[in-house]
Order: structure tokens, then sequence, then C-alpha cells
């Protein structure tokens, strides 16, 4: 549930340092405040079974918002 995660300020210094665009998806996949069913629920809906890696739906997830970014960039 931590938004602003160890892991995500790591990467956001990173990327400023090195000039590297950061996506940030935490937020569209941790949520705040909930209970255990919908924690499960959200780890059924994006990961592989008892692993830190993404389903097909997790990749989906990454792979449209990465697209919906990189053609906003590009079409200007």
């Amino acid at each position: 549930e931590d938004l602003d995660s160890r892991h995500a300020k790591i990467w956001e210094e990173w990327s400023l340092n090195e000039n590297v665009r950061f996506i940030n998806y935490f937020p569209d996949i941790v949520e705040r405040n909930i209970n255990k069913d919908k924690k499960v629920e959200i780890l059924k809906k994006y990961y592989i079974p008892g692993d830190v890696h993404f389903n097909r739906g997790g990749n989906k997830l990454i792979a449209e918002k990465f697209l919906k970014i990189y053609q906003n960039n590009t079409a200007q």
C-alpha cells in the first residue's frame, strides 16, 4: 500500500540523474486502505502466482500505459 515506496524513490532519483524518463506504475497497481481480499484480487489480476513478475494482465497494464505515454510524446 506504499505509493511512495523506497523502490520508486530510488528509480525516480536514478532517472533524474541519468536524464531518463521514469514511469511510475505503482499508482496503477497499488491501492491504499484495502482489505486482504482486495489485495489477493489485485495479485491474481496482475502477477504470476507465487512470483514477483507480472502475468498477462500485468504486462497488458504496463504496455498500455507505456504506449499511451510514448504515443503522446511522439505526437508532438
